[in-house]
């Protein structure tokens, strides 16, 4: 699983995210998951239309890091 946040200098989490699905095969169907101080709703989408399939807004629950983890990782199994 892939955890980014996306308000890094350089280049955020959006643009990483979708270089990273531009590698195509494997990298395509790499479990993202945005970790992330911006909570407006549309920041969300914004992060979901990019490539990632979660969200995590910060400050951090260690749980609920830990839960959206191992979900995205049980479904990259299936």
């Amino acid at each position: 699983v892939l955890v980014s946040d996306l308000g890094m200098p350089e280049m955020d989490g959006l643009d990483l995210i979708r270089e990273v699905r531009r590698l195509g095969h494997d990298a395509a169907k790499l479990p993202a998951l945005a970790l992330t101080a911006f909570v407006q709703q549309d920041d969300e989408a914004l992060a979901l239309a990019a490539g990632f399939q979660s969200h995590v807004h910060k400050p951090v629950n260690p749980a609920d890091l830990l839960a959206a983890v191992v979900s995205l990782a049980g479904r990259a199994r299936d």
